[in-house]
């Protein structure tokens, strides 16, 4: 008899292991699906068309649900199918040539914020994975993403245009002119994000 339930809980235990890897993969999957999703809300911004849209709101829930190796799969997925030519960045672009372009770093942030987020979302700032401690991590994601991206701006300029621009035209047009967004989407991350911290764990990460 014992021998028997012996086996019966390790096969209960492999499906939920074959459950859990189910939704982890429908994570990954969905998490790249919505950011393809929230880059066509997207207004372009003259003079680099930088475009403003919804994409850094998944970006981060994405971290503080899936956690920061997951959440660095999902944008990696994202980022890799745009660069095979799917039509899934901001208007519709895709393509080595837009990977390459103004918004390279833009992109890269999406990954490398990951981790970070994912980390300071379990930090005990008030309530562990509570409203502060989510806000204060989406927006040192911003922050790792806005670095990027400038810094990405400006090299880009001094190799790919005629005009360089300069340090400060990057960081206005680059950064400045995304931060009312920034901080309203880190409100609805704040209200969004304390009941998907931790999920990853719970399902079996």
């Amino acid at each position: 008899m014992s021998g028997l339930v012996g086996t019966s809980a390790m096969q209960w235990e492999r499906v939920e292991r074959i459950g859990a890897g189910k939704l982890r993969i429908a994570g990954v999957l969905g998490f790249a699906g919505l950011t393809a999703m929230a880059a066509q809300i997207a207004v372009a911004l003259p003079p680099y068309d930088i475009p403003i849209t919804m994409q850094t709101l998944p970006v981060m829930l994405c971290a503080l649900t899936l956690g920061g190796r997951l959440g660095m799969v999902s944008m990696l997925v994202y980022v890799l199918l745009g660069l095979v030519g799917l039509p899934i960045f901001a208007h519709g672009a895709g393509g080595l040539s837009h990977v390459w372009g103004a918004t390279g770093g833009y992109l890269l942030g999406f990954v490398v914020a990951q981790p970070i987020v994912s980390a300071i979302s379990r930090v005990r700032i008030g309530t562990r994975g509570g409203p502060l401690a989510v806000c204060v991590a989406v927006l040192a994601g911003h922050a790792v993403v806005f670095v990027l991206g400038v810094t990405w701006l400006k090299l880009w300029g001094d190799t790919a245009l005629s005009e360089h621009i300069s340090w400060a035209g990057a960081w206005f047009w680059g950064c400045a002119v995304f931060l009312p967004g920034t901080f309203a989407k880190a409100g609805i991350a704040a209200v969004l994000g304390p009941g998907l911290v931790g999920l990853d764990r719970r399902l079996g990460r």
